[in-house]
């Protein structure tokens, strides 16, 4: 019975080591409506990544971890894939007002889990620089935006600019 009982608790263990493994997340940060009559959707502004808390322990299926907090916004983009529209009306522009602050910003697609795949990541400008990450030919679906860093304790304040997608012609009739 001792035994039984000793394999029934490191099964369990191992249960639960595997799913601490497989983080997932929510979108602390809210959601953006890209789609519909909401599609052009006003900036986010002072928004303070400092108030939320690190979900990743990896992201884009990077092994790297970080201890940085994640601020993280669903996005549903659809119908249809994303395009005709010249840059930056299909980027989001995040921009910062802390100099310390060095920013990488991914579009997770699908779910928000360490694992999930990124078809658009960024981290070029410095600290205290302005990222820019396009959603042009992204098919329609979930994604999940996330704004980070790389080192550990970094956060601030954020404004992003959200994209301005084009307006399709729903219905046309002549009578």
């Amino acid at each position: 019975m001792k035994n039984i009982l000793a394999c029934a608790i490191a099964m369990a263990g191992c249960v639960a080591a595997g799913s601490a493994l497989a983080q997932t997340c929510t979108a602390s940060a809210g959601a953006i409506p890209l789609s519909g009559p909401n599609s052009l959707t006003t900036p986010i502004t002072n928004f303070d990544t400092c108030g939320v808390t690190n979900q990743l322990g990896a992201m884009c299926s990077s092994a790297t971890t970080s201890a940085a907090t994640d601020a993280i916004w669903s996005v549903t983009l659809g119908p249809g894939a994303i395009g005709g529209a010249t840059p930056p009306e299909q980027n989001f522009v995040i921009s910062t007002s802390s100099g310390t602050y060095d920013m990488y910003v991914a579009i997770m697609q699908g779910s928000c889990a360490d694992s999930a795949p990124c078809p658009r990541e960024v981290d070029s400008a410095p600290a205290g620089g302005t990222e820019s990450i396009s959603i042009d030919g992204l098919a329609a679906g979930q994604y999940f935006l996330a704004v980070t860093s790389f080192t550990a304790g970094q956060c601030g304040p954020v404004t992003i600019a959200v994209p301005r997608l084009p307006v399709s012609l729903q219905n046309f009739s002549v009578e």
